[in-house]
């Protein structure tokens, strides 16, 4: 059995997407500053070269921050237990199924909050996949690397991370 646990790239998307918001929401709140403490609130001002800089910067730092980690396990003595234990392991952790096929079951979390950003930026989604002899878990970081030391674990000493 190999476990083998790596970092996807960041999609680009999902910086356009977090690029927006921020740059939406910087401009929201200085808007709001500027009119309770201007003089002149009426007079048009355009907002300074620092939001659009932050703007970039924040969501280089969030786009990186919300990469997915894949987890792949690679011959197991029994593909069949392997994936029921992890299906078990992210049900209890409180995700739901959201889609099921043969090959593929995709999760998304009970929270709200992890369903927002789920549905803004399809970072919060968990993925288990079979292909040929292996089970490949993608997802958030937070999620799939407990996952990787509790099925760790459960084959390597037969106990299970509660």
């Amino acid at each position: 059995m190999i476990l083998e646990k790596t970092y996807l790239r960041p999609r680009l998307g999902t910086y356009f997407k977090y690029l927006i918001l921020l740059i939406v929401s910087f401009w929201l709140v200085g808007a709001i500053i500027y009119i309770f403490t201007s003089p002149h609130t009426l007079e048009p001002k355009l907002f300074g070269w620092w939001n659009i800089m932050s703007s970039i910067l924040v969501a280089i730092g969030l786009t990186i921050g919300t990469r997915r980690l894949q987890l792949v396990i690679a011959d197991p003595n029994d593909l069949e237990n392997v994936q029921e234990w992890t299906m078990e392991f992210l049900t209890k952790d409180g995700l739901t199924i959201k889609y099921k096929s043969v090959v593929e079951t995709t999760l998304e979390s009970n929270k709200s909050y992890y369903r927002l950003f789920s549905n803004w930026f399809g970072t919060e989604l968990i993925s288990v996949r079979r292909k040929d002899n292996t089970l490949i878990v993608t997802g958030p970081f937070r999620l799939v690397d407990r996952l990787s030391d509790s099925v760790d674990l459960k084959l390597r000493f037969g106990k299970s991370v509660d």
